[in-house]
């Protein structure tokens, strides 16, 4: 049996309150390590042309910020602030 199918036969086994506890910490677990990538591709410029698009077309008028960046944002969706730094650009969600 693969380490896969060994994690899907033991958490299938979890009642409810440790299948929500390992729910929260798989979150947690999955978003950190997601964090990390993005912030190594934007450390090696992999973000910079993306940046760039995006500048252009708020600069043009087609594009706006979100409200998910908005100070009002920030307060209902906490998660979603992150820093994102490029060579050229520090954008602050």
């Amino acid at each position: 049996m693969g380490k896969i199918e060994e994690i899907k036969r033991a958490v299938s086994k979890l009642g409810a309150d440790e299948l929500a506890k390992f729910r929260a910490w798989f979150d947690k677990f999955d978003a950190a390590r997601f964090d990390g990538k993005i912030e190594r591709d934007a450390e090696t410029g992999k973000l910079d042309r993306l940046a760039d698009e995006a500048l252009v077309e708020f600069r043009k008028g087609r594009a706006r910020v979100s409200k998910f960046c908005s100070p009002d944002g920030a307060k209902r969706n906490p998660g979603m602030l992150f820093p994102i730094r490029t060579r050229s650009l520090v954008l602050r969600g």
